[in-house]
C-alpha cells in the first residue's frame, strides 16, 4: 500500500561528508511530520554551493537524469507526453524539491537560500504553482490558483492520487509547495480528499496516518478535517 512505502523517511545529517549533506537512514513518519513542521531544527550547516534546484526553477539547467528545462517539463507534461510522463517518477524531485537528502536521486536537498532567492523571483513562484497544478490534473483534480481550492468531475481518476504506482508521493509534495509560501495549499488538498475521496480507504488512511500532519496549520484545523 501506498502508505507502506513511506513508513520511513530519510535522515539528513546536520554536517554532512565533503560539501554535501549525509544521508543518516530513514525516520518514521511521526518524526519526519513533526522535524517538517519544525523547520528542520537538525539541519544547520549551509551548502552554499547546492544551488541545483535553484537553477533548475530559474529554467538555467535540465534535470536528471535525461531531463530537460522545466518550462519545456511543464509544456510537454500538459500536452499529455506519454515518454515524459513514464520518465516523471525519475526526475520528480527536481519537480518538487524538499530538504531532504534522498537515498537514490541526482537532485540535491533543497537548502534556504535556495528557498530565499526563489520565493523573491515571481517566474519562479509561478513555476512552483504550475508544477504544483499540473501534478493536480494529472490524476483529474482542478486547482483554484488563487484559493488553492480543488475539485473534480472524475473522483475515480481522483483517487489514484495515492496509488502507490503514482509518479510521485504526496507528501513529498505537501512538503515542497509549504516551502515556497503555499502553505495554505496543503490544507486545501486534505480539505478535498477528506469532503470528496474519504470513501475511498485507501485515501481516508493515507489522509489520517500522513497528509494531514505535513499540514502548516493549527491543530485544531487538523483535527476538524478528520
Amino acid at each position: 500500500m501506498f502508505r507502506e512505502m513511506f513508513r520511513d523517511r530519510d535522515v539528513v545529517g546536520a554536517n554532512g561528508v565533503g560539501g554535501r549533506p549525509a544521508y543518516l537512514g530513514r525516520r518514521a513518519p511521526e518524526e519526519d511530520a513533526r522535524r517538517y513542521l519544525a523547520g528542520y531544527p537538525d539541519l544547520t550547516r549551509v551548502f552554499p554551493d547546492l544551488r541545483a534546484n535553484e537553477k533548475f526553477y530559474r529554467n538555467q539547467i535540465p534535470c536528471q537524469p535525461d531531463g530537460d528545462l522545466i518550462d519545456n517539463v511543464h509544456e510537454r507534461w500538459s500536452q499529455g507526453d506519454v515518454p515524459l510522463l513514464d520518465k516523471l517518477v525519475g526526475f520528480a524531485n527536481w519537480l518538487f524539491p524538499i530538504r531532504e537528502v534522498d537515498r537514490n536521486s541526482s537532485s540535491d536537498p533543497l537548502q534556504m537560500c535556495e528557498i530565499e532567492a526563489l520565493r523573491a523571483e515571481p517566474a519562479a513562484v509561478e513555476r512552483v504553482l504550475r508544477s504544483y497544478e499540473l501534478f493536480m490534473k494529472m490524476h483529474g483534480i482542478d486547482l483554484d490558483r488563487t484559493t488553492g481550492q480543488l475539485s473534480t468531475t472524475n473522483p475515480q481518476l481522483a483517487e489514484t492520487i495515492c496509488f502507490e504506482s503514482g509518479p510521485c508521493p504526496v507528501v513529498r509534495v505537501l512538503k515542497s509547495i509549504g516551502e515556497f509560501g503555499f502553505e495554505h495549499f496543503q490544507i486545501q488538498f486534505c480539505r478535498f480528499c477528506a469532503e470528496h475521496l474519504s470513501a475511498n480507504p485507501t485515501v481516508l488512511s493515507c489522509l489520517v496516518s500522513e497528509w494531514i500532519h505535513f499540514c502548516r496549520t493549527d491543530e485544531d484545523t487538523r483535527v476538524g478535517l478528520l
